[in-house]
């Protein structure tokens, strides 16, 4: 499989010499959910697999490359949703917006120059009928509520948090069982 993209990214590479794009073009590897553990993938160090609200689910990387990139050679972490990928890149374009009922947003100077955060929050999903779980991050922190996926081997959040009582290890005996998991996404 690895072979097979090298060499399809190599054809992609040469034609875009030869046309003539090589200038002014973006490659982007973009992923939607963590590795299926099941068949083999793995998340490490991350918690979680395809499915779940764990980091290993929700968590995935992105490289780009391209001349149109103004600062290159960095590691960005900050946040960045599947919605966000199509009023970016049209921006990346030269295109604007003009439909405000986009739920996305354009982090092209974030990507492209390592700019300043855009997004402080991400709702990471809301399952409502079946598995009745959701999730939330708010600058370091997240918040899952009710069934979050296996595993369910973590630690507690290091810091006190006066006036709110809050499960933060999931139950070993009924994994099932309703619950409210938070924790500090940087925290050691």
């Amino acid at each position: 499989m690895v072979t097979a993209m090298d060499d399809a990214i190599g054809s992609l590479v040469a034609d875009m010499k030869r046309f003539g794009f090589w200038d002014n073009f973006l490659i982007a590897f973009i992923s939607d959910n963590g590795a299926d553990v099941v068949n083999g993938g793995s998340n490490y160090p991350l918690r979680g697999a395809k499915m779940t609200l764990w980091e290993g689910g929700t968590r995935v990387p992105t490289f780009l490359y391209g001349d149109i990139l103004q600062k290159s050679g960095y590691v960005n972490n900050n946040l960045i949703h599947a919605v966000d990928w199509f009023p970016t890149l049209l921006a990346a374009a030269g295109g604007r917006n003009t439909d405000k009922d986009l739920d996305g947003l354009n982090l092209w100077d974030m990507i492209s120059r390592d700019g300043p955060p855009v997004r402080n929050e991400f709702v990471y999903n809301i399952y409502d009928v079946e598995y009745k779980r959701a999730a939330i991050r708010v600058g370091d922190y997240k918040l899952i509520l009710g069934y979050p996926g296996l595993p369910c081997d973590w630690v507690q959040v290091s810091e006190e948090l006066e006036g709110i009582e809050l499960e933060t290890t999931c139950p070993k005996s009924n994994i099932t069982e309703r619950g409210v998991y938070l924790f500090n996404i940087k925290g050691k």
